[in-house]
């Protein structure tokens, strides 16, 4: 037999063969590559304004405290999470820990100046760790801060389904005096007495 029968003759048994073998697995996709710092963007910007909210809070009958630190490049929340705040590239983000033992990382989708001067940010969860099954773990968070930074709303919402109850925490600053002097509100003076008029000569 001629090498070209040989070869016509083998060539649809390596066709078949071939055709029945499992295409490889696409390549996992490359990692994100890490955000930039950005001292003038949005993210930078709600940063600052948010270490502003150091010092001590209630909501309700639970005290929460913020802390900067790390020569202010962090923002420590704690209760009823811990939460370390941070700029990341041109987003607000946070770390967070739960009472439950995960932890979850959030970066914002949104941030806005409300009608009347209010600071709202929404965050969602872009990974978690160390999860429960079954358990319920926060998935987005939305903030609102007061204009004058005494007063701050944290709306959690955790699981999966969307119409699962959110937790709200309604803030109050307990500390005015930690203020920054930008915000913080001018006492109150009487007002000057008027001086006596000048009495004539020779009355």
């Amino acid at each position: 037999m001629s090498a070209a029968r040989r070869v016509a003759a083998v060539l649809p048994a390596v066709l078949v063969a071939a055709a029945c073998r499992h295409p490889p697995p696409p390549p996992p996709p490359a990692a994100p590559g890490p955000s930039i710092r950005d001292p003038g963007g949005v993210g930078a910007r709600t940063f600052d304004r948010m270490k502003e909210l150091a010092g001590n809070w209630l909501a309700g009958d639970l005290p929460i405290t913020f802390e900067v630190t790390e020569r202010g490049n962090a923002l420590v929340q704690r209760g009823p999470f811990f939460v370390v705040w941070h700029a990341d590239g041109n987003t607000l983000a946070a770390w967070v820990v739960a009472p439950e033992g995960y932890h979850a990382r959030l970066r914002s989708t949104k941030i806005a100046d409300g009608p009347g001067g209010e600071l709202m940010i929404e965050l969602a969860v872009i990974d978690t760790g160390n999860i429960v099954p079954d358990e319920p773990t926060a998935r987005a968070l939305a903030l609102t801060l007061t204009p004058n930074n005494d007063g701050l709303t944290q709306r959690w919402s955790f699981g999966e389904s969307l119409d699962a109850p959110p937790r709200e925490l309604v803030l109050t600053r307990t500390d005015t005096g930690a203020l920054p002097p930008s915000t913080r509100k001018p006492p109150a003076t009487p007002p000057a007495s008027p001086e006596p008029a000048p009495v004539p000569p020779g009355s």
